[in-house]
């Protein structure tokens, strides 16, 4: 996702940001678990982001709504 952010961002100059979900379960977890990810392209550079949630609403929405409220707790 990041790569399509960068090359459209480079081709028209405008910010990006594109969503999208998989489902991962890492070693000491119990089950799989709902990761959204957030690939932008800002005029500063290249920003990720990824939050796991066993919420069931549109990645954007709940990113936007729920998750962006609680502001930047770690830079990547």
């Amino acid at each position: 996702m990041m790569e399509e952010a960068e090359t459209v961002f480079e081709a028209t100059g405008e910010k990006q940001r594109l969503f999208g979900e998989t489902v991962y379960q890492a070693g000491t977890w119990n089950c799989s678990r709902r990761v959204i990810m957030k690939a932008e392209r800002l005029l500063e550079g290249p920003k990720r982001r990824f939050v796991v949630t066993s919420l069931t609403d549109y990645a954007e929405q709940l990113y936007d709504d729920i998750y962006m409220q609680r502001g930047d707790m770690e830079v990547t």
